[in-house]
């Protein structure tokens, strides 16, 4: 049964704000090279869906690493805090980096030059590491909500 307790310590959720920082730094570069990408059309070049999703998508996600880490971190707002919210979360995390990695590569084999090909095919690389984050922060985000659950609540336990 070693690897049982290999695999738990893997998803323990003292990890959590280590993987929220990595997102929010890697949430950040990708929007950065987005708005690169976007300065970088001429004139001429039309701006479609898979330019600009990459920064909906990163503002919606910096919102969401934002809740997630103020009510779990600030006094004051851990009454907002739900574990059953941050799964929810975390699960549309991972499909909709899916579908920015998706678009940037479809758009990218249908037309791809200069410096936006590079840009777009780097926003492509880290939309998929980015959804594989949310993945994992969607499996403590589970046994976060599991252990909430099933511990016996302070009134169910006689002193």
């Amino acid at each position: 049964m070693p690897y049982a307790s290999q695999i738990t310590r893997l998803i323990w959720p003292q990890y959590k704000l280590h993987l929220h920082v990595v997102q929010l730094l890697l949430t950040t570069i990708i929007m950065i090279l987005a708005i690169v990408k976007l300065a970088t059309l001429t004139r001429t070049a039309p701006r479609t869906r898979s330019n600009t999703i990459a920064l909906g998508m990163g503002a919606k996600s910096l919102i969401i690493i934002s809740y997630q880490l103020c009510t779990e971190h600030v006094a004051r707002l851990r009454r907002y805090h739900s574990y059953k919210a941050n799964l929810v979360l975390n699960s549309l995390e991972i499909v909709f980096w899916a579908a920015v990695a998706f678009l940037s590569m479809q758009a990218n084999l249908k037309s791809c030059s200069g410096i936006g090909c590079g840009l777009g095919w780097a926003i492509f690389v880290m939309a998929i590491f980015e959804s594989m984050l949310a993945s994992y922060a969607t499996m403590i985000s589970f046994v976060d909500y599991r252990r909430f659950r099933y511990q016996p609540k302070a009134s169910d336990v006689s002193p």
